[in-house]
């Protein structure tokens, strides 16, 4: 049995998914643009194994919060069950949930999908983007994996990640 990944930030980076994934299986995995409808992408969360030996407002990671006219891209994959335990281990303090998509080309419906999103009585989300900015590694991973979907795609990640507040844009 496999299960229906969507992958909107670090996950997006096949290197990053290596991590957690094998290598050969992270390369024969076909990712899929789409979209998630009524989530928008941004950098509020601050897990606490992010934080270095010195204090640094640059260690934000993504997350997805729910705003109904809201939407961002992402690619799907499909995971085997094993994989997706590995996943969910990666994923530690946040929630995989189930996501509604849409076509990347054509904004038809495309089926639902599991997403890794932060609860939003998490103590990690931070709300000031003077407070907390992405973690560098996590931006280029997340940028590199757009970027290899096509210039169409990366175009529509800058254009709808957001800092902490989900309101100033990332670019």
């Amino acid at each position: 049995m496999k299960a229906l990944v969507a992958a909107y930030g670090t996950l997006l980076s096949r290197e990053s998914l290596a991590l957690t994934l094998s290598h050969e299986s992270t390369r024969e995995k076909r990712f899929v643009p789409v979209w998630i409808a009524g989530f928008q992408r941004v950098f509020n969360v601050r897990p606490p194994y992010y934080r270095g030996a010195r204090a640094s407002h640059e260690e934000s990671a993504l997350n997805l919060e729910r705003l109904a006219d809201a939407r961002c891209n992402a690619a799907v994959f499909l995971a085997s069950l094993d994989e997706l335990a590995r996943l969910d281990a990666r994923e530690r303090g946040y929630e995989r949930v189930v996501v509604p998509l849409l076509s990347f080309e054509t904004l038809q419906p495309f089926g639902q999908a599991f997403a890794y999103v932060a609860p939003t009585s998490s103590p990690w989300i931070e709300r000031d983007p003077r407070a907390l900015a992405p973690l560098p590694r996590d931006l280029e991973w997340a940028r590199a994996g757009a970027r290899e979907l096509g210039p169409d795609f990366a175009r529509e990640f800058e254009r709808t990640t957001f800092l902490a507040d989900g309101r100033t844009p990332l670019g």
